[in-house]
């Protein structure tokens, strides 16, 4: 995050792109066979996301 936990309008750029990043990510996960142990990877770091973004819309939502 920029300087004084400011949230500049790039960071919220790059935060959309990551998440686009990774839904994509997910989308191809179900449509090809890969080892479900990249699946699991792939799952975990969704709900770490997932997680962190829930936390941060809480705190914009208080």
């Amino acid at each position: 995050m920029a300087k004084d936990n400011k949230c500049e309008l790039p960071e919220i750029v790059e935060f959309l792109k990551l998440s686009r990043n990774l839904v994509r990510q997910m989308e191809l996960l179900e449509n090809t066979k890969v080892p479900i142990e990249y699946k699991k990877l792939t799952i975990e770091a969704a709900n770490k996301v997932g997680n962190k973004a829930y936390e941060y819309i809480g705190k914009l939502s208080a």
